[in-house]
């Protein structure tokens, strides 16, 4: 007898323990929409993003049918687990909790049958075992993708009731703790993000006390000194990126790296894929890229736009598209003194209100950053300031790292746990 080459993923199982396909201990995509329903009942729509196994089903939107996509099909119940079929890498997978909800089509619903408890079919469902199964048996490379029907085969240890009744409640006590923790340190970040933010806004708009720390009067505006209101085109050329698409002629052409949206990260540049683009020679200098430029990117996530991080000619030469605008500093404005600048809640609050906003993206233009204006300190209290940001900074990133790990090791320890458990691998009886 061969064993099923699935039955690696589950490992050994206690013997009075059954593997079977989950076809045998579910129903599944029971209830569907009919295309008849009333255009105007409202339904609680639930879509791929928002469902995560960290989270769950973390969002739903309350929508008239008629105006839903014509993918909110599926009906779920309380107890009912989606299991995402497409994009099946994002692990998009949740157990109802309320309902009913509508759930797209690109969602298996699954509902335990009579041999399985809907608790223990939702941390079967979150084990490892089942998601790398169903993630390795999806196709398609951009968009893997799997059918409810071939989902359902996947093999699955189902105890009995009794032990299944053990392990979801062992779980449910653990996996709670375990998420206070993670609770825990996702608030000290944000607590630490919004002092890193406190501090820089403090810093670049009110500047340091003679001791170097940042000036204790929390009323008063910029030092009397600084220059008031001086518009960003009065400190820094903004340099437009090159247009990709245009023909050239191959015996003028050069090919040269080249910076995109995505390249460019709130606070650094991230080089992990860098494309290359053919252009005629003589016009590389126009949209070349120098050490000690701001970039900035054009349009994006709103809570990224005018957002900057510094280049520091990591690759040479190295161009950048039109929708990055290169700002290149003079010699009155410091270059990382612009970069904290625009992390500050007045320069998120003139981009957000500046910008040219669709539905999920927003975008602005040369000539609205150029207009950006700030008090600006002389060039030597600028680096000042700089260099106690950068020290404060330095420690405040070190302190949510630390925290993002614990998070990261937390869920690596949660999901294991969950694992271990719908495996028979750790006794739960001794636990309780």
């Amino acid at each position: 007898m061969t064993l099923h080459p699935e039955l690696s993923w589950i490992g050994k199982v206690p013997s009075n323990w059954d593997v079977v396909p989950l076809k045998y201990a579910t129903t599944y995509n029971d209830g569907v929409l009919p295309e008849s329903t009333d255009p105007d009942v409202e339904i609680n729509y639930v879509e791929i993003s928002d469902v995560s196994a960290i989270d769950g089903i973390h969002n739903c939107t309350r929508v008239a049918f008629g105006r839903a996509p014509s993918r909110a099909r599926r009906v779920a119940l309380p107890g009912d687990v989606l299991v995402s079929t497409v994009r099946t890498y994002l692990r998009a997978i949740g157990s109802v909790a309320e309902g009913p909800l509508i759930a797209s089509t690109g969602f298996t619903v699954l509902r335990a049958g009579p041999m399985v408890t809907s608790g223990y079919l939702r941390y079967v469902c979150l084990s490892g075992p089942f998601v790398e199964s169903v993630i390795a048996r999806s196709t398609g490379v951009s968009y893997p993708a799997i059918n409810s029907s071939d989902l359902v085969r996947t093999l699955v240890a189902i105890p009995p009731i009794p032990a299944q009744q053990a392990v979801s409640d062992f779980l449910d006590r653990e996996t709670a703790k375990i998420d206070a923790l993670i609770d825990k340190q996702e608030q000290l970040i944000a607590t630490l993000r919004e002092d890193r933010a406190a501090t820089i806004t403090h810093a670049v708009t009110k500047g340091l006390d003679s001791c170097g720390g940042i000036s204790s009067s929390e009323d008063q505006g910029a030092p009397s000194h600084w220059t008031k209101g001086v518009p960003l085109k009065r400190l820094a050329e903004v340099q437009t990126g090159l247009t990709l698409g245009r023909s050239v002629s191959s015996e003028t052409a050069v090919t040269i790296p080249y910076l995109r949206v995505a390249n460019v990260q709130v606070g650094r540049v991230d080089l992990t894929e860098v494309t290359e683009v053919a252009i005629d020679r003589s016009e590389v200098a126009r949209y070349r890229l120098r050490a000690g430029d701001v970039l900035m990117t054009e349009g994006g996530d709103i809570d990224k736009l005018g957002r900057g991080c510094l280049w520091q000619g990591e690759i040479d030469p190295c161009l950048h598209q039109n929708h990055v605008f290169a700002v290149r500093c003079s010699d009155n404005l410091d270059a990382r003194f612009l970069v904290y600048l625009l992390d500050t809640a007045s320069a998120r609050e003139y981009f957000t209100l500046t910008a040219k906003k669709t539905t999920n993206l927003a975008s602005t233009n040369s000539t609205t950053l150029g207009r950006f204006s700030f008090p600006v300190p002389p060039i030597a209290e600028q680096k000042a300031i700089v260099r106690f940001l950068d020290e404060r900074c330095s420690k405040i990133d070190a302190l949510i790292g630390k925290s993002t790990e614990m998070i990261e090791t937390l869920r690596e320890y949660r999901s294991a746990l969950i694992t271990n458990a719908v495996t028979g691998n750790i006794d739960v009886r001794e636990a309780l």
